[in-house]
């Protein structure tokens, strides 16, 4: 599994960058993975939802927000750990589906949580009234909570003929102090045995700049945050 680089950037470059993480990754058949940061406060909302009056007033803050590529619920990346992997077709993971897939995520950030001292555990009942607004307001199936119910992660997928790709997020306000860069070392470890590899530091690929210019132009377009212009 190839882990690239740490990288801070706006929200419409993150979004486009997982794109091509999935789209134009020039190794097509090996399961890549990127943790990210925010050059600037940013909020993220899922491909389906409707643009209403809580965006309205977030887009009044002095933040960034972008429409994701994948679905999901309205995601604060104020003090969050943010992360894409892109699982390529046949590999385990793709097969088994997205519900499969989130599940197994979940459980390699628990086990990597897990080895510094911090409890957490899949919320196994799944929601009957729909998706929820907002994100970490109220946990989905296999979502990742603390004991007491508070979710501590959650993701959002897109699945295409190029890959599954995850965007994933677990707050740092937990009960425990973290040391991330093991947490890292750690969770790549667990999600690279799911596929048979091993995790590998490689250098940022060489991307088609236009091509990733063109997309984060159209991440960062009203037409998309408000209208999901394609």
């Amino acid at each position: 599994m190839h882990i690239l680089p740490r990288h801070t950037a706006s929200a419409a470059a993150n979004m486009a960058t997982d794109l091509m993480l999935l789209e134009a990754y020039p190794v097509s058949d090996t399961p890549r993975f990127r943790h990210y940061g925010w050059s600037d406060p940013a909020w993220s909302f899922g491909l389906s939802q409707t643009f209403n009056e809580t965006h309205e007033r977030i887009l009044a803050l002095p933040c960034e927000l972008v429409r994701r590529p994948t679905g999901g619920g309205l995601v604060d990346h104020l003090n969050d750990w943010t992360y894409a992997l892109v699982v390529p077709p046949g590999a385990r993971g793709y097969r088994d589906g997205p519900a499969a897939l989130y599940r197994l995520v979940h459980e390699k950030i628990a086990a990597a949580l897990a080895q510094q001292g911090l409890a957490s555990e899949l919320h196994a009942i799944k929601s009957t009234d729909g998706l929820h607004a907002v994100c970490f307001e109220q946990p989905e199936q296999y979502d990742l909570t603390l004991p007491g119910g508070e979710k501590i992660a959650g993701a959002a997928q897109k699945r295409t003929r190029d890959g599954l790709l995850v965007q994933g997020s677990i707050t740092r306000a937990l009960p425990v102090s973290i040391d991330w860069i093991q947490f890292e070392k750690d969770f790549t470890t667990g999600l690279a045995a799911l596929f048979d590899t091993t995790p590998t530091p490689v250098d940022a690929p060489a991307w088609d700049e236009q091509r990733l210019a063109r997309e984060t132009a159209r991440f960062a377009s009203a037409a998309w945050t408000r209208k999901r212009s394609l």
